[in-house]
């Protein structure tokens, strides 16, 4: 759980400035942002948070989100 928490921080820190209003506006929406960050412990919350921001993210913003996701599997991170 900590590990997948972490990589989503990363994940932010590492995008483009250019991108970080429309990640936010994405993980506002909704309950999606709320999810990642009253759940410490709550993988279906976590998850489900992490889908929900994906899905209301603008196309480079996914783009971006699924590069991170690829080099954390890939690096086993």
């Amino acid at each position: 759980m900590h590990r997948l928490r972490r990589h989503g921080l990363r994940t932010v820190l590492e995008m483009p400035p250019q991108l970080v209003p429309d990640f936010f506006d994405a993980f506002f929406a909704g309950r999606s942002g709320r999810a990642f960050l009253t759940g410490r412990d709550d993988l279906t919350g976590t998850l489900a948070g992490m889908a929900g921001v994906f899905r209301a993210a603008p196309p480079p913003v996914r783009a971006h989100m699924l590069r991170s996701a690829a080099a954390f599997h890939s690096k086993g991170r």
